[in-house]
Formats: structure tokens, C-alpha cells, sequence
């Protein structure tokens, strides 16, 4: 079973990097880990063709007014005082996160998918796609307008995405049962399930077991509800 005792947030002061930080606290608190703050100060500099790129080292001073703003900002988003851990680094944001992330290896790494650079250029290359494309530990995306958590653990149902990739799939062909009931078969929802499904997701742990037919390829899936 995953165990999270490091969670590493990066934030830009956006109110979705607060959001992130309410979550990446609940989860600290859930599981007792060490949540730590990250900003990354990206310094304004003009690129000379052909000359390497100058990255400014970040004052004393300015280090230190980044921290206690950071960590008024973590506080205002819900953490406890005296707040949390925060670190300060400098250059290209995705490039600093992912560096945090290989020195100090932490178990989840929460991040909001809308800064400074606006929500549409996720898909368009924003810091959080290219920070997900570059580490290696599991991430909490928070998007702009995610609720924010109203209970100890924010999360209490999990839906699992998963591809079949190079596998054609009918969907005439497929059957999805959770725990004993089937919910899903030959192309549609089975309505006479749905009552003996939802008393399966009540239980500390339940099957998924879904069924692509013609011997392509099956799945089970063993999950649980996390706020028992």
C-alpha cells in the first residue's frame, strides 16, 4: 500500500496554488507527513542569441521575504501554524520543481493546473504538463474551480482512468461488475445492479472486474473507500 510521508507543493500565490495547498495539507494530516512549500523565483532577464542563458541567484533578503510570505500564504490556505516547511529555488519553474522533486524525493508531489500562465495552456505546455512529464513520483493535479475539502481525507470516491493501448475494443463486448453486480454489458448500463454495486462501494474494500470480451484482455481492480 502507498505510504506518503513527504508531499512537496509548489505554489505561484494563485488562488489555485492555495487550493493545492489545502488539499497537499489535508493529505500531510491524513497520512502525518512532512508537507513542504516550494516557490520558484524566476528571475526577469532578456535572452542574448547565442550567449547562455544568465539565471540570478536569489538574495538573502529576498529568500527570506519569499519564505515568510509563502508560509503566511500556506497558513492562510489552512495549515496549521507555525506552517509549513518552505523552500525557495530560482530558474525555469517545471525545470526547478522537477529538481526539488529528484533531491528530496517525496511520495506525492500536488501541484494546481492554473497559475499566472492561465488554465488553457495546460494542454498548450504550462508548468504543471511539463512538470508531469518529468518526474517520476505520483502527482495531485488541482484544477481552478475543485472543491475544497470538507473532510479530514478530501477524497472519499476514486475513479480510475485506464487505456487498453493497441487493443480494439467493442463495447458490445464488454462487461464491468463491481463486486458481485454487473453494471455494465453488452454496450449499456444494467440498471438491476446498480443497487447491489453501490452497497459493494459501501465495504472497506471492493472488486472491479471489467471484462473485454473475446479473450482480448481483463482487468480487476481492488479499491476502497478511503474515508473508512
Amino acid at each position: 500500500m502507498p505510504v506518503f510521508d513527504r508531499i512537496l507543493c509548489p505554489i505561484d500565490f494563485s488562488e489555485t496554488s492555495s487550493r493545492a495547498v489545502t488539499y497537499a495539507d489535508a493529505c500531510a494530516a491524513w497520512y502525518h507527513a512532512e508537507l513542504t512549500i516550494e516557490h520558484v523565483y524566476l528571475p526577469m532577464t532578456v535572452g542574448v542569441p547565442g550567449l547562455p542563458e544568465v539565471v540570478e541567484q536569489v538574495s538573502d533578503d529576498e529568500r527570506a521575504r519569499i519564505t515568510a510570505e509563502a508560509r503566511r500564504f500556506a497558513m492562510e490556505a489552512g495549515c496549521a501554524a507555525p506552517g509549513p516547511a518552505v523552500v525557495v529555488d530560482c530558474g525555469r519553474p517545471a525545470d526547478e520543481i522537477a529538481a526539488r522533486v529528484q533531491r528530496d524525493r517525496p511520495n506525492l508531489l500536488v501541484i494546481g493546473t492554473h497559475g499566472t500562465s492561465g488554465f488553457r495552456h495546460l494542454v498548450l505546455g504550462s508548468v504543471t504538463e511539463k512538470v508531469l512529464r518529468q518526474v517520476a513520483c505520483p502527482v495531485l493535479t488541482v484544477p481552478p474551480h475543485v472543491r475544497l475539502p470538507a473532510a479530514p481525507l478530501p477524497f472519499r470516491r476514486i475513479v480510475c482512468a485506464v487505456g487498453y493501448s493497441g487493443v480494439r475494443v467493442d463495447p458490445a463486448k464488454v462487461t464491468i461488475r463491481i463486486g458481485d453486480a454487473v453494471v455494465f454489458r453488452k454496450g449499456e448500463g444494467v440498471a438491476a445492479g446498480r443497487a447491489r454495486a453501490r452497497d459493494a462501494m459501501k465495504r472497506p474494500e471492493f472488486e472491479v472486474r471489467i471484462d473485454l470480451g473475446d479473450g482480448k484482455g481483463r482487468a480487476r481492480y481492488v479499491t476502497g473507500d478511503l474515508s473508512t
